[in-house]
């Protein structure tokens, strides 16, 4: 299930006898733990909740069998459990035994506890454990939020913080920080503290956050693609003065994505959709659709394939051989100059 529909389950108080919590988005994990601990009464709190950090089997299993006092449940919650964690060869033998007494447990759990596995980032999913909570349907994925959907979280955000973000303004954040909400949160918090109360702008922005490489990758290419191929190198060269030479292995993957997606938009025109539809079929922020749509109308979905082909190319040969990395990124963006302007409506 996503966290959303744990969401619902913690508020309703229909909750499961064991949880698996797993995957990159870190802020909205923990909050979602906070909020189903929030559901104990806080007098009895200290005697329903555990955590345990990689518990051996048998202090996990003793802990699940305890009884409440005074509540409902417990709730019991196990941290980066060995039983989780991506299986070596020759560790299955000497795991065996222990895993298949947690195991048995979910078989038949204490109706009176609900165990949660916290696991920071993804887990095995070959894992035994994972695949019997999994088929009870207990396993949360928190994987990154699309941006609609963090766009209004930002707003609400901001509310909290005592200012105003506008929906333009969320998109923007977005476009420069990423998805991760801890890194949003944080960002946000500045651009607030820098408007003064007063509804957070442009400016605001542009004066706090530093865009990420994902953002700077998006405006090299828009800059080569719109034919300011000396501003896109100058772009290019503070992000391999702030990034060090490492970041045209990154660089590689933010422009072939960038492609991608431009290559669907011209696909999505070249069928007789209008700039604005072409732009609503696209996954990701709507600024940056619109900046895709935009771009994409300027070169044809033959030579973005051949841009996406030259930066495959150029990802393996980075990784395969002694290359001057940064040379070979700037030949390639040279060649995604604008062929002819935009055709009106399309």
């Amino acid at each position: 299930m996503d966290f959303q529909a744990f969401d619902r389950e913690i508020a309703a108080r229909e909750l499961r006898p064991a949880y698996l919590l797993c995957g990159t988005e870190e802020y909205a994990k923990k909050s979602m733990l906070e909020k189903l601990v929030g559901t104990l009464e806080p007098a009895f709190r200290d005697f329903n909740y555990s955590v345990l950090e990689d518990p051996e089997a048998s202090a996990l299993l003793a802990s699940c069998e305890q009884l409440p006092l005074m509540e409902e449940r417990r709730i019991v919650v196990v941290k980066d459990s060995r039983f989780l964690q991506e299986q070596r060869a020759g560790e299955a033998k000497a795991s065996a035994e222990p895993e298949d007494g947690v195991l048995a447990y979910l078989k038949q759990p204490n109706p009176q506890t609900v165990l949660v596995f916290y696991k920071r980032g993804e887990c095995d999913k070959r894992r035994k454990i994972y695949k019997a909570i999994d088929k009870a349907g207990g396993v949360v994925n928190f994987g990154p939020l699309e941006p609609r959907a963090l766009i209004p979280w930002l707003a609400q955000q901001a509310g909290r913080l005592g200012s105003v973000l506008k929906g333009r303004e969320a998109a923007m954040l977005v476009d420069r920080v990423g998805s991760d909400m801890n890194a949003l949160l944080n960002e946000l918090q500045k651009v607030c503290a820098h408007a003064g109360g007063a509804p957070v702008s442009a400016a605001d922005i542009t004066a706090c956050v530093v865009p990420n490489l994902e953002y700077n990758s998006l405006r090299i290419l828009d800059e080569f693609v719109e034919g300011r191929g000396k501003s896109g190198l100058e772009i290019l060269d503070s992000v391999f003065e702030s990034e060090g030479k490492d970041a045209a292995y990154k660089l590689a993957g933010f422009l072939a994505s960038r492609l991608r997606t431009m290559l669907s938009a011209r696909r999505a025109l070249d069928r007789g959709s209008t700039p604005e539809s072409a732009a609503a079929s696209l996954s990701g922020a709507p600024y940056a659709n619109k900046k895709a749509v935009a771009a994409a109308r300027r070169m044809t979905a033959e030579r973005i394939e051949e841009g996406i082909l030259r930066l495959s190319a150029i990802d393996l040969r980075m990784k395969s051989e002694a290359v001057d990395a940064r040379l070979l990124l700037e030949t390639a963006l040279l060649s995604f100059r604008p062929l002819k302007p935009a055709a009106k409506g399309r």
